[in-house]
């Protein structure tokens, strides 16, 4: 069975921006050019991850009109 991760690896357009951004923020490993499980994320990846919550947290708000 098939989770966000797996379903983000097939069609990144297919999970939520926040999720996407989470995905993003686990490169992918390479052993022998063989892709394996997420590894560590990057500085880069945690703060992409970091404006996606900002972003959300700010659209939210506003629906909620606060």
């Amino acid at each position: 069975m098939s989770d966000a991760f797996d379903n983000w690896t097939a069609d990144p357009n297919s999970v939520s921006p926040l999720a996407a951004a989470i995905c993003q923020g686990w490169p992918r490993a390479t052993v022998s050019g063989a892709a394996i499980q997420p590894g560590t994320p990057s500085e880069r990846s945690m703060r992409a991850i970091v404006d996606a919550v900002e972003n959300l947290n700010g659209r939210v708000a506003a629906l909620e009109g606060a």
